[in-house]
């Protein structure tokens, strides 16, 4: 499994800075890049839920960002850029409040902050 462990620069899923936020592979986002940020809330409603774990933190980030400068993500329809933050296995008990606080971070920043919840079956 040593594989499949994420170490060093990998293993950053997201660091909140006064200049901005630190993505995988130690990548830098100015505040002024993102445009916009998705929160997604995945909730399972399934009868059998497999590999779901309620006590996690079910929850990923969209960043639309100006430009892509060497970011990880995709080019969206519009042109613009989209980075994913997937924060989905962590405990929702000790990582909870620091989602919240990152959250609050963006409206600070001038950034609109929508919303959505998805429903997976597993």
């Amino acid at each position: 499994m040593a594989g499949l462990k994420r170490t060093g620069a990998e293993a950053i899923d997201m660091i909140v800075e006064k200049s901005g936020i630190v993505v995988r592979g130690e990548r830098r986002i100015p505040w002024e890049s993102i445009e916009s940020v998705t929160s997604i809330q995945y909730k399972n409603e399934a009868k059998v839920k497999l590999l779901w774990d309620p006590s996690q933190l079910h929850r990923s980030l969209l960043l639309k960002v100006a430009g892509d400068a060497g970011l990880p993500g995709r080019q969206t329809a519009d042109g613009g850029h989209e980075v994913k933050i997937a924060l989905v296995r962590y405990p929702e008990a000790d990582y909870s409040k620091y989602f919240k606080m990152a959250m609050g971070q963006f409206p600070l920043h001038g950034i609109a902050v929508e919303h959505k919840t998805k429903w997976m079956q597993t």
